[in-house]
């Protein structure tokens, strides 16, 4: 009877601990605020879909019927680099775009404000 208790608690023990390792979390990127897409809109017909797959970025500009304008970026120690020329000629790289997890802004390059969009509702 001691065999048989001390064999159903020591597989109770294991079960558990199976159990714990196939409920954690999904893999994490550091420096990154989301994986996924989010669609960010204002009170204005521009509206910016970002899409972040590990720690590639995919920024989708929308304006009324024109054709969509796409920025590819990659983060990297938690600032994100793109292929935006204007970031490139203003020399801001890592710092002309701001991601969060309810907004996205980009930078006026005039005093270092961001002009923020929220979540699409």
């Amino acid at each position: 009877m001691k065999a048989f208790l001390s064999l159903f608690f020591l597989l109770i023990i294991l079960n558990s601990k199976t159990l714990d390792a196939q409920v954690k979390p999904a893999l994490k990127f550091p420096g990154t605020p989301f994986q996924g897409t989010k669609q960010y809109c204002d009170l204005k017909p521009l509206k910016y879909k970002v899409t972040i797959k590990g720690y590639d970025v995919t920024i989708v500009e929308y304006y009324k019927n024109e054709k969509p304008t796409i920025v590819t970026g990659t983060y990297k120690k938690g600032k994100l680099f793109t292929n935006n020329p204007t970031e490139k000629k203003y020399k801001m790289s890592g710092a002309y775009y701001a991601i969060y997890p309810e907004s996205f802004g980009y930078s006026n390059l005039e005093g270092g404000d961001f002009i923020l969009f929220e979540l699409c509702r």
